[in-house]
């Protein structure tokens, strides 16, 4: 009966919001989505995509940030995904 409830975990997937919190998403070879900050590159884990644990990377690392608008966050996305 465990394996049922295995099977049946939540997977949280990647919203655009989340980019207010510094991320975007970097997708591996069996298209499993994973948080990527878009500051210093860092890929926590996927368990770690929590909107609470995101903003908290964003504040305690990179605080110079933390206060900046979207469209700075936006022009670090492009510049990682080119």
């Amino acid at each position: 009966m465990s394996s049922r409830f295995e099977s049946m975990a939540k997977r949280r997937r990647y919203s655009k919001c989340y980019l207010n919190t510094g991320f975007t998403t970097m997708f591996t070879n069996d298209d499993i989505g994973k948080p990527q900050c878009v500051l210093c590159h860092a890929v926590p884990s996927a368990v770690s995509m929590k909107p609470s644990k995101l903003k908290r990377h964003l504040e305690t690392k990179h605080p110079e940030h933390a206060k900046k608008d979207l469209h700075c966050l936006k022009r670090h996305e492009r510049c990682l995904k080119s």
